[in-house]
């Protein structure tokens, strides 16, 4: 059996058997023929080699893009479980009228969110838009003057509540 060669090999090789069968005006000699099926048989194991990989990196693709789509649902699923139960626990902290509570090694406090700016557009000042290639509301502006503490019909400044954890150390 003679050493594997590669599919670029094996199309030199081709190309070289057939210009020798040209020089010998289309003569199949018994050295040309041996030849010929040598490369014949590695070609085909060869086709075969490129055609298992192909199907195989297909079916990879396929799994990947499958456990991709799984991964990105249970993403999903564990987001959710963690806001819900953030949500939870800001509840009952709330609820009860707790600030914090605390387990062995974690604890969790109410902690203030950042300030959102809520505002209705349509009861809004028009000093309080900007031209960009519509009219829309200077945010910017009217949380900054809402925070020096000037009244502005249609709008407010609220402050949601979030949980936050810390470290226990040993007490």
């Amino acid at each position: 059996m003679t050493e594997s060669l590669t599919l670029a090999e094996i199309t030199r090789k081709h190309g070289e058997l057939e210009a020798l069968i040209q020089e010998s005006g289309g003569e199949l000699t018994e050295e040309l023929e041996t030849a010929f099926d040598e490369i014949l048989e590695q070609s085909l194991k060869k086709i075969d080699g490129y055609s298992y990989l192909i199907e195989k990196s297909e079916n990879s693709e396929a799994f990947w893009r499958d456990k991709s789509k799984q991964a990105q649902r249970v993403a999903q699923s564990c987001k959710k479980l963690h806001e819900k139960l953030k949500a939870h626990l800001l509840y009952n902290l709330q609820n009860t009228k707790t600030h914090e509570i605390r387990g062995e090694s974690v604890g969790y406090k109410i902690a203030k969110n950042p300030e959102k700016l809520e505002f209705d557009e349509d009861l809004l000042p028009k000093e309080y838009f900007i031209q960009v290639v519509n009219w829309a509301v200077d945010k910017e502006r009217l949380k900054a003057d809402l925070k020096e503490g000037k009244e502005i019909k249609g709008a407010k400044l609220t402050r949601g509540e979030r949980i936050t954890p810390f470290h226990i150390r040993g007490e």
